[in-house]
């Protein structure tokens, strides 16, 4: 029987989660806050863990990032709406906030819609037109070296400069993954 660790600080929740995996034939263990959690992960012994990422005083992410590898799947639960996380980052979309490894970055306005773009096209090149119109329309100020520009910044804040890359006579490709050297 797979056992099934539960972190979520709402009572309510964490008891609906338990009760349905529970008649589902697993066996589960709740824990409501990341002190807790980080000792019960360090002792492992779960076929996987279903951890809040809005736990009090330190965030799902946070005691991952704390914990390093552990071995064992982990799924997030989120109350957040169109929340899109790639690697140790994560975007919402509904209020615009972004965070890296916890810690919350500004972005402005363009950069903020050029990394939804980028987030949005995983591992597909697109051309500086394309992103151009996109991001900044028929705005006749700005020219299309304003898409470079934008893209180092980007780059800069995110610390992407690996995952944000230059395709040669085209524009830039966001990449997702770890890419196989050859």
């Amino acid at each position: 029987m797979a056992k099934i660790l539960i972190v979520e600080d709402e009572t309510p929740i964490s008891d609906l989660i338990r009760i349905s995996l529970t008649k589902a034939g697993y066996e589960t263990e709740c824990v409501y806050d990341g002190a807790e959690a980080y000792d019960r992960i360090r002792a492992g012994g779960y076929d996987l863990i279903l951890l809040d990422v809005m736990l009090p005083e330190v965030s799902g992410f946070e005691l991952l990032e704390s914990l390093g590898p552990v071995g064992t799947p982990v799924i997030f639960l989120t109350a957040m709406g169109n929340v899109i996380e790639a690697g140790d980052l994560m975007v919402d979309r509904a209020s615009r906030e972004v965070q890296r490894n916890g810690e919350s970055l500004h972005l402005t306005r363009k950069e903020y819609d050029l990394l939804l773009l980028f987030l949005e096209n995983p591992d597909r090149a697109l051309f500086r037109e394309t992103i151009y119109e996109r991001i900044w329309g028929d705005d006749s100020e700005s020219g299309i070296r304003v898409v470079d520009l934008n893209v180092q910044r980007l780059r800069r804040k995110l610390g992407w400069e690996e995952k944000i890359r230059a395709v040669s006579r085209v524009g830039y490709r966001y990449v997702a993954g770890k890419e196989k050297e050859t």
